[in-house]
Protein backbone atom coordinates (compact mmCIF):
# COMPACT_ATOMS: atom_id res chain seq x y z
CA UNK A 1 0.00 0.00 0.00
CA UNK A 2 1.27 3.49 -1.15
CA UNK A 3 0.17 6.39 1.29
CA UNK A 4 -0.34 9.58 0.74
CA UNK A 5 -2.02 12.52 0.76
CA UNK A 6 -5.84 12.78 0.83
CA UNK A 7 -7.16 14.21 -3.15
CA UNK A 8 -10.46 15.67 -3.69
CA UNK A 9 -10.65 13.23 -6.61
CA UNK A 10 -10.39 10.37 -3.87
CA UNK A 11 -13.93 11.34 -1.64
CA UNK A 12 -16.45 9.22 -4.37
CA UNK A 13 -14.37 5.88 -3.16
CA UNK A 14 -13.95 7.39 0.33
CA UNK A 15 -17.61 8.04 0.48
CA UNK A 16 -18.09 4.23 -0.92
CA UNK A 17 -15.88 2.97 1.91
CA UNK A 18 -17.24 5.06 4.86
CA UNK A 19 -20.91 3.84 4.06
CA UNK A 20 -20.19 0.09 4.24
CA UNK A 21 -18.02 0.81 7.67
CA UNK A 22 -19.92 3.21 9.54
CA UNK A 23 -23.80 2.79 10.80
CA UNK A 24 -23.42 7.06 11.04
CA UNK A 25 -21.20 7.77 7.81
CA UNK A 26 -19.55 10.71 7.30
CA UNK A 27 -21.47 12.97 3.91
CA UNK A 28 -19.69 14.03 1.49
CA UNK A 29 -19.68 17.75 2.26
CA UNK A 30 -18.38 16.63 5.36
CA UNK A 31 -14.96 15.32 3.73
CA UNK A 32 -14.56 18.09 1.80
CA UNK A 33 -14.54 20.54 3.92
CA UNK A 34 -12.65 18.66 6.36
CA UNK A 35 -10.05 18.08 3.53
CA UNK A 36 -10.10 22.01 2.51
CA UNK A 37 -9.74 22.99 6.65
CA UNK A 38 -6.23 23.67 7.58
CA UNK A 39 -6.98 21.77 10.82
CA UNK A 40 -7.07 18.84 9.80
CA UNK A 41 -4.58 16.41 8.16
CA UNK A 42 -5.64 13.18 5.94
CA UNK A 43 -4.31 10.10 4.27
CA UNK A 44 -5.15 8.13 2.01
CA UNK A 45 -4.01 4.30 1.00
CA UNK A 46 -4.10 2.97 -2.47
CA UNK A 47 -3.30 -0.39 -3.41
CA UNK A 48 -3.06 -1.21 -7.41
CA UNK A 49 -7.22 -1.98 -6.62
CA UNK A 50 -7.04 2.03 -6.17
CA UNK A 51 -8.00 3.67 -2.40
CA UNK A 52 -8.13 0.72 0.01
CA UNK A 53 -7.81 3.22 3.58
CA UNK A 54 -7.80 6.96 4.92
CA UNK A 55 -7.43 8.43 8.00
CA UNK A 56 -8.74 12.18 8.76
CA UNK A 57 -7.03 13.63 12.16
CA UNK A 58 -8.14 16.87 13.21
CA UNK A 59 -5.87 19.20 14.87
CA UNK A 60 -6.18 21.46 17.72
CA UNK A 61 -2.83 22.99 19.12
CA UNK A 62 -0.30 20.40 20.02
CA UNK A 63 -3.02 17.54 20.11
CA UNK A 64 -4.43 15.33 17.17
CA UNK A 65 -7.96 13.65 17.16
CA UNK A 66 -8.60 10.65 14.94
CA UNK A 67 -11.81 11.49 13.90
CA UNK A 68 -12.29 8.27 11.02
CA UNK A 69 -10.31 5.76 10.02
CA UNK A 70 -10.92 2.95 7.80
CA UNK A 71 -9.89 0.08 5.45
CA UNK A 72 -11.78 -1.38 2.80
CA UNK A 73 -13.26 -5.08 4.41
CA UNK A 74 -11.06 -6.98 1.38
CA UNK A 75 -7.89 -5.16 3.06
CA UNK A 76 -8.24 -5.46 6.25
CA UNK A 77 -5.38 -7.94 8.53
CA UNK A 78 -2.83 -6.83 6.46
CA UNK A 79 -1.78 -4.13 8.91
CA UNK A 80 -2.71 -1.03 6.50
CA UNK A 81 -4.54 0.62 9.43
CA UNK A 82 -1.50 0.50 11.17
CA UNK A 83 0.24 1.90 8.25
CA UNK A 84 -1.31 5.13 7.57
CA UNK A 85 -1.78 5.61 11.54
CA UNK A 86 1.87 5.29 11.81
CA UNK A 87 2.79 7.27 9.05
CA UNK A 88 -0.14 10.30 10.22
CA UNK A 89 1.84 10.28 13.67
CA UNK A 90 5.41 10.48 12.08
CA UNK A 91 4.23 13.91 10.23
CA UNK A 92 2.63 15.07 13.11
CA UNK A 93 4.86 14.77 15.79
CA UNK A 94 7.67 16.24 13.03
CA UNK A 95 4.84 19.60 13.07
CA UNK A 96 4.44 19.69 17.07
CA UNK A 97 1.79 17.73 18.05
CA UNK A 98 2.05 15.28 20.92
CA UNK A 99 -1.12 13.90 22.24
CA UNK A 100 -3.73 12.21 20.18
CA UNK A 101 -7.05 10.92 21.32
CA UNK A 102 -10.68 9.58 20.14
CA UNK A 103 -13.67 8.24 20.29
CA UNK A 104 -14.78 4.72 19.86
CA UNK A 105 -17.94 2.77 20.10
CA UNK A 106 -17.88 0.70 23.58
CA UNK A 107 -19.40 -1.82 21.29
CA UNK A 108 -16.89 -1.84 18.44
CA UNK A 109 -14.22 -4.21 20.09
CA UNK A 110 -12.36 -5.01 17.17
CA UNK A 111 -11.39 -0.97 16.75
CA UNK A 112 -10.63 -0.99 20.28
CA UNK A 113 -8.50 -3.76 20.59
CA UNK A 114 -6.59 -2.27 17.41
CA UNK A 115 -6.54 1.47 19.12
CA UNK A 116 -5.13 -0.62 22.36
CA UNK A 117 -2.09 -2.12 19.85
CA UNK A 118 -1.08 1.52 18.55
CA UNK A 119 -0.78 2.20 21.99
CA UNK A 120 -3.95 4.11 22.92
CA UNK A 121 -5.14 4.02 26.62
CA UNK A 122 -9.11 4.33 27.43
CA UNK A 123 -9.77 7.26 29.78
CA UNK A 124 -13.17 7.82 30.53
CA UNK A 125 -17.05 7.44 28.87
CA UNK A 126 -18.98 10.00 27.03
CA UNK A 127 -22.12 8.88 27.64
CA UNK A 128 -24.90 8.29 24.87
CA UNK A 129 -22.11 9.98 22.41
CA UNK A 130 -23.80 8.51 19.00
CA UNK A 131 -27.03 9.37 17.59
CA UNK A 132 -28.08 6.27 18.61
CA UNK A 133 -28.43 6.61 22.22
CA UNK A 134 -24.37 4.25 22.22
CA UNK A 135 -21.76 5.60 24.48
CA UNK A 136 -18.20 6.14 23.72
CA UNK A 137 -15.25 5.33 24.98
CA UNK A 138 -12.60 8.10 24.95
CA UNK A 139 -9.03 6.74 24.33
CA UNK A 140 -5.83 8.90 24.62
CA UNK A 141 -2.35 8.08 23.15
CA UNK A 142 0.22 10.29 24.80
CA UNK A 143 4.19 9.10 23.22
CA UNK A 144 6.22 11.90 24.88
CA UNK A 145 6.27 12.46 28.48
Amino acid sequence: MQIRKTRQSDIPRIIEIENKCFADPWSAETFCEVLASDLSYCLTGVTDSGVCAYIIMLLRGDCAHLADIAVVSGCRRNGYARQIFNAAVEELNGRGIRDYTLEVRVSNETAISAYLSFGFAAAGIRPRYYDDGEDALIMWLRPHP
